[in-house]
């Protein structure tokens, strides 16, 4: 039996992004929590609006076969979509962990109250159920709500909106569910779930021509790849993970689909009909990690870097495989080196790896031509050039025990050398 968690940044992205990894997940079996981020209360002037959205949520849930207990609210709040307006965003690059947002309904975590739907009287945010008070609206509540969440279940898999979702608090979800496993990963070692990541909306901001509209009544088609997905992030459609829905999520016509029948369950959202049911599609589709990349938990050492910027060694292994100029605090960038420039990863304790993914930095001026991979067992591998635009290098070996391993750069074209990633299995 597997163990599966989906991360939804607001009350309705769960059914749109896995409506069908759940009614898979209740058939075979496995186990499923959902677990709900905000409230949706953008714009709202009391909390009555977040707490329809998420009786929305548990209407939707349970119809797809969830139980009640499988359903876990956050509580935290909602300003908007922009980078400027999202409050997760605030939340994640606040200069202080302890700096409270507010938004219009106030600055605490909160669950249903009675007046909101009365089936639902006693459904307390998860902070408040784990503590016994709401937490504040800081990032390091919602860290560790996500990390006990993560830790009481460790699922097997874990679905969240991508890293270049076009909703900054849906890119941002990314960046606290990823930072979440690292931490967890740091005291459970061996704790290695495969994250999926997927798109509801399309990295242009372009909500009228992706999901597609389809006209026929009575045919149900697959997602199309979304416009300007390689131009502007490091993913391929090519490279997807495509799930096919159930029979019952194929049906036409719709009214008798059942992920059309889900998704309707969130009225308060029928002022956009035509794109939330546009997800009524014949799979599902995501992009794969896999976790259990030992460079997590290692030591870094560099010959320099960018403390201005925020671009330290560490960022080499901070699971996040991008840099400038979408994601400029999350790579590792050295302070006007080229060649000889290097980079050391350790462990106290011998490792057995057979794998190395190297990840250039993804700007295309910034360049790795060649390098030198060293291991302390005395060993080395030449690589390069790595590819130019940060998509990562795959370099395998045979199975070697190791207790550190060093690439150093002997030529390199560009301004500051560095890489978005360092991986290694």
């Amino acid at each position: 039996m597997k163990s599966i968690m989906i991360f939804a940044p607001h009350p309705d992205d769960e059914v749109l992004m896995t409506s069908g990894i759940i009614e898979n997940a209740v058939i075979e079996g496995n186990r499923v929590k959902v677990v709900i981020l905000t409230n949706g209360d953008y714009g709202a002037s009391n909390k009555i609006y977040g707490q329809i959205r998420l009786s929305e949520s548990i209407d939707a849930l349970t119809f797809l076969g969830l139980k009640i207990e499988d359903i876990v609210f956050l509580g935290y709040g909602d300003t908007g979509m922009s980078k400027e307006d999202s409050f997760l965003r605030k939340l994640y690059y606040s200069e202080s962990d302890t700096d409270i947002i507010k938004t219009s309904v106030g600055s605490q975590t909160y669950g249903i109250s009675l007046n909101s739907n009365p089936n639902f009287a006693s459904f307390k945010d998860f902070h408040s159920l784990l503590y016994g008070t709401p937490g504040d609206y800081n990032k390091k509540t919602i860290m560790s709500d996500i990390e006990a969440a993560v830790k009481m279940n460790l699922p097997d898999d874990i679905y969240v909106t991508s890293l270049y979702d076009g909703h900054s608090d849906h890119s941002t979800a990314y960046l606290f569910v990823v930072d979440s496993i690292i931490n967890i990963k740091k005291q459970i070692p061996s704790y290695s779930p495969k994250l999926h990541e997927s798109l509801i909306h399309p990295v242009n901001g372009d909500e009228n021509s992706w999901p597609s509209r389809e006209i026929d009544p009575f045919s149900i088609i697959p997602f199309t790849k979304p416009p300007q997905l390689e131009d502007l992030t490091t993913l391929k459609w090519e490279s997807i993970e495509s799930i096919p829905v159930p029979d019952n999520m194929q049906v036409v016509p719709r009214e008798f689909n059942k992920k059309y029948q889900a998704i309707n369950k969130y009225y308060s959202q029928i002022y956009a009909p035509y794109y939330l049911n546009s997800f009524a599609k014949s799979n599902e589709f995501f992009w794969v990690r896999d976790f259990s990349n030992i460079a997590l938990n290692a030591e870094v050492e560099v010959s320099s870097e960018n403390s201005d910027y925020g671009q330290l060694g560490t960022k080499a292994i901070d699971g996040i495989r991008d840099g400038y100029p979408r994601y400029t605090e999350k790579e590792w960038v050295t302070t006007g080196e080229l060649n000889g420039a290097w980079i050391k990863l350790s462990w106290p304790m011998p490792q057995w790896v057979k794998c190395i993914v190297l990840y250039d930095r993804p700007n295309l001026i910034d360049h790795i031509e060649k390098a030198t991979l060293t291991f302390s067992d005395g060993d080395f591998i030449e690589v390069g050039p790595l590819t130019n635009n940060g998509s990562g290098d795959v370099i395998s070996f045979q199975p070697k025990s190791i207790t550190w391993i060093k690439l150093i750069i002997s030529q390199a074209s560009g301004e500051n050398i560095g890489l978005s990633e360092f991986e290694v299995y």
